[in-house]
């Protein structure tokens, strides 16, 4: 069913895929690019048609948001612990919230929101995101066992679509400024001869221009931005144009950051960019940037849905995340620390103290 039948119908649940074999609920392989059936094994390629993703013009949906894109109603579920606000796979009417680890129970709530254009399918499987958390949880001999037996639960990783903005824009920077070009001088006489380095400072204006494609912004406040940031890079070059089959079996999180908020997010990582060419078209050793107004031309955007598998840990009454990229296998996260394991390392490290103390001292006691 396409996006127009959708909001024709106002229906709020998605699509289900029954098993052609067995009649169970198919869900997306990753890797596959096929939905699957887990209790017989019956395999359902995904054929592709001939759409391409489409890059959406900014300004005309700023200015009349639902009517210059498609839009979708669909069921959503709001977490009433940390305002998390995502769908559940099909067939699923209860579970935990993927971001907190707190009961959820379906009820759902009728919301519009853009239709994601689209989707990086996931890549590997939740066995493969908990054997990557195993390893992560290695580097950090502190962690408390029950978290390292937590990620070999098989129902405890979630796959997770979060939601992101991508921005292209052609931008024209005009600049003032300042070259500096570092010398030397010698100064004083006598002992107080010395030599100081001093900056010649040259103005300096001129224009910068770059294109700017796919910059990435997440819409989700449900993780932290430092987490998500370190997920990187994503393979956009692999991305598929939105179908529903994609989020077959897996949650999606609906996203939180507007439209025109994610691109003062865009701009801001813009301009890193475009300053480091403006301090290289002044030159010199030093630059300074007086001035620096930018023009953003055929600027558009998407909404696209990332792969990730995510699990909670509730350990003495805090909650610690861990998500996993599915398309690379990187993971990022929060590790509790074990006291008994930090008191252990402290009389290990008095021990191994004393007796290197014990053994100076006898060394010293045999010269005598």
């Amino acid at each position: 069913m396409d996006a127009a039948s959708r909001e024709e119908t106002g229906t709020l649940e998605r699509q289900d895929y029954p098993c052609q074999n067995c009649g169970a609920l198919l869900a997306f392989k990753p890797g596959a690019d096929a939905l699957g059936c887990d209790y017989c094994g019956h395999v359902n390629p995904l054929h592709h048609d001939a759409r391409e993703i489409v890059e959406n013009d900014l300004d005309s949906a700023l200015r009349d948001l639902e009517n210059s894109h498609a839009t979708d109603h669909v069921a959503s579920i709001k977490c009433d612990s940390c305002a998390a606000e995502f769908t559940l796979a099909q067939n699923e009417t209860a579970g935990r919230c993927p971001f907190c680890a707190v009961p959820v129970v379906v009820d759902p709530v009728q919301v519009r929101r853009l239709t994601p254009d689209a989707v990086l399918p996931f890549k590997l499987t939740a066995k493969e995101a908990r054997q990557a958390t195993k390893r992560w949880l290695k580097r950090s001999w502190l962690a408390p066992e029950a978290m390292r037996r937590h990620t070999t639960a098989d129902d405890q990783f979630k796959g997770v679509y979060l939601p992101y903005w991508t921005y292209d824009a052609d931008t024209a920077s005009r600049y003032q400024g300042f070259r500096g070009d570092t010398y030397t001088v010698t100064v004083g006489s006598g002992e107080n001869r010395r030599t100081e380095t001093r900056v010649r400072w040259t103005p300096k204006s001129g224009r910068v221009a770059r294109l700017f494609d796919d910059v990435l912004v997440p819409s989700s406040h449900s993780l932290p931005a430092k987490y998500l940031s370190r997920l990187t890079p994503w393979d956009l070059e692999n991305q598929r144009p939105y179908a529903d089959e994609y989020l077959a079996g897996y949650i999606s999180e609906a996203y939180q950051m507007p439209l025109a908020e994610g691109f003062t997010e865009a701009k801001r990582i813009m301009q890193i960019a475009i300053e480091r060419d403006v301090r290289r078209s002044i030159g010199g050793d030093r630059q300074r940037i007086t001035r620096l107004e930018t023009h953003y031309d055929d600027t558009t955007f998407k909404h696209v849905l990332l792969p990730t598998f995510l699990s909670a840990f509730r350990w003495k009454n805090k909650v610690y995340r861990f998500v996993v990229n599915a398309r690379t296998g990187e993971v990022q996260g929060e590790r509790p620390v074990s006291w008994w394991k930090v008191t252990l390392l402290i009389i290990l490290g008095l021990i191994a103290g004393g007796l290197v103390l014990a053994g100076m001292i006898a060394y010293e006691g045999a010269d005598i």
